[in-house]
């Protein structure tokens, strides 16, 4: 008979009839089943035995910021620095022309000053996502002289090619000396898929804008929202 027993909350409580190794074994089945926490690298999660995994823990990853559950067998992000990227207007150029869906994603019109790049968002004329997971996608565009039919939305994975059934997050950018359209969508991504940003006018030309001191400026960007 061992001289230990769990009380009514699952405490391990031990009497003066210890017996070596069965209560000791016993304490360590039950710091097994507490060991639910684990902190290390993204490579040191990789390098758990198979042994050891269970669904259940949970993994602090160091270097990436991560949070990951075990669950169904594998590794799922449910927090810590998820991935955000919010990108601002610069001073380059940026115009959408006549009937041409222009990808105005160029890394020198963006910039991640006074906006937020994390979790492993990086940006290449686009916004790569390092991730599976869903993301919400947005713009919010200020543009001078639109055209009637003056549009922008976010492409996956497409540079060129791009047409309105091809864009996520798609608004329209109402008829004005001054405007401003802004649209949002969710979307299941894969990690290192691209998004890119694409503007349209049907005449004329759309001159994207950055805005005056004080003013929520031109902006688009991502941020993960679930596995």
């Amino acid at each position: 008979m061992m001289g230990s027993s769990k009380n009514p909350v699952g405490k391990r409580v031990f009497d003066d009839k210890y017996e070596f190794p069965q209560d000791t074994q016993a304490l360590a089945d039950d710091i097994w089943d507490a060991y639910v926490t684990r902190v290390g690298t993204s490579a040191d999660r990789g390098l758990i035995p198979p042994g050891q995994l269970r669904d259940g823990i949970v993994f602090r990853e160091t270097d990436t910021g991560y949070v990951y559950l075990r669950a169904g067998g594998e590794w799922q992000i449910v927090g810590g620095i998820t991935p955000i990227a919010l990108m601002r207007r610069t001073a380059a150029a940026l115009t959408a022309t006549s009937g041409d869906y222009r990808n105005i994603s160029a890394s020198a019109a963006w910039t991640a000053t006074g906006g937020r790049l994390r979790g492993g968002m990086t940006y290449s004329n686009g916004i790569v996502v390092p991730v599976d997971g869903t993301y919400e996608v947005f713009w919010a565009m200020r543009g001078k002289d639109p055209a009637p039919a003056s549009f922008a939305g976010i492409a996956i994975n497409k540079d060129t090619g791009v047409g309105g059934d091809d864009m996520w997050a798609l608004g329209h950018m109402p008829a004005n000396i001054l405007t401003i359209g802004t649209a949002s969508a969710r979307v299941v991504l894969n990690a290192n898929d691209k998004l890119t940003l694409f503007a349209y006018a049907s005449s004329g030309t759309l001159t994207v804008m950055d805005s005056p001191s004080g003013i929520q400026g031109t902006q688009w960007g991502a941020r993960w929202v679930a596995p």
